[in-house]
């Protein structure tokens, strides 16, 4: 299924990832200057106008001015912290995790007592990608966050997990066709903190974490439900046999001038298809820890997967409604 209002395809192959869009910024930048100069030159030439060099520049650089005074500083400043981020994540050797297939399933897992301290990743720096699971606000795309750059973070205190929750980029097909401005704001959306060592992930007190990004995001959303999910990617990544394969088998032609990581496709064995993840009821799954790891070694987990249920006597159930993302239910009566 290809939605071009999200800018990516979730079924067969997902190949607009955040990190292959943030990868174009400066070729970005360049192409939508280039087409701005030649769309001055058209619409002058229209209205039946002179055009020469000079009178070209004086357009462009009246139009770029007027563009600067939309632009905003808190949002260029905030993709110019975004830029070291996903350099590490490059120079860590660009893996990408699509686990949009398996979300349903790491949204239902709980993670009672776990703390991420002996994780391992490959690599120094991952990026999962969500998918359009994340709606925080339907009617603004850009509000949907669709995956998360995860890196071991050396802190003041000590050593954790940085996180950083980036959002969709509306309309990308288009986007050599936006201004400047338009670009920013777009992927200044995203917010981004660190979960130090020791954390609860399921009990924690998440307002003691000093979050940075956009503000109506960071307003907009549950720390706990996304480091939750966060979190569960991680262990899913620490099983001793995750169901992980590498593939990327049809690339735009866009893409090949774009810097390109190991692109995983995670799920093809675990999820059911015949479910119907639109309006289903799950038994809550959870984690085991099969080695609790130590002396360098990670831990070794065993996903104790949520499994449909219509059971109607006491306890939790995980719900999916459409339009309705997670709810927990008690079911006691």
């Amino acid at each position: 299924m290809s939605d071009s209002k999200l800018g990516y395809e979730i079924d067969g192959v997902a190949v607009w990832f955040h990190p292959l869009r943030f990868a174009r910024l400066a070729s970005l930048y360049s192409a939508q200057a280039s087409n701005l100069q030649k769309r001055l030159e058209q619409q002058e030439l229209k209205s039946g106008g002179r055009m020469d060099a000079a009178r070209s520049r004086k357009l462009f650089k009246a139009e770029v001015k007027k563009d600067d005074r939309l632009r905003v500083a808190a949002s260029f400043k905030r993709v110019a912290l975004l830029i070291p981020i996903t350099k590490f994540h490059t120079n860590s050797g660009g893996i990408i995790y699509d686990m949009s297939r398996i979300v349903p399933l790491l949204e239902a897992t709980w993670l009672d007592g776990i703390t991420l301290d002996l994780i391992g990743l490959i690599g120094s720096s991952v990026y999962v990608h969500f998918g359009s699971t994340l709606e925080y606000d339907r009617d603004n795309p850009a509000k949907l966050i669709e995956g998360v750059y995860l890196s071991r973070a050396d802190m003041t205190f000590g050593y954790g997990w940085r996180m950083t929750f980036v959002c969709n980029y509306p309309d990308w097909q288009h986007a050599e066709a936006h201004t400047r401005s338009q670009t920013e704001k777009n992927f200044a959306r995203f917010i981004t903190f660190e979960i130090p060592d020791g954390f609860d992930i399921a009990s924690g007190d998440y307002k003691d974490i000093a979050v940075e990004g956009d503000p109506e995001l960071i307003g907009g959303v549950s720390l706990w439900h996304l480091v939750r999910l966060a979190s569960n990617a991680l262990l899913y990544l620490n099983q001793s046999d995750p169901d992980v394969v590498g593939h990327m088998s049809s690339l735009r032609s866009e893409i090949s001038a774009m810097a390109r990581g190991k692109v995983f496709q995670c799920g093809f064995k675990t999820v059911d298809w015949n479910t119907d993840w639109s309006n289903a009821r799950l038994k809550p799954g959870r984690w085991q820890i099969v080695d609790p790891g130590g002396d360098g070694k990670p831990m070794t987990v065993e996903w104790l997967r949520p499994i449909p249920t219509n059971v109607q006597a006491s306890g939790q159930v995980i719900e999916f409604k459409a339009g309705v993302r997670v709810k927990h239910e008690s079911n006691s009566r």
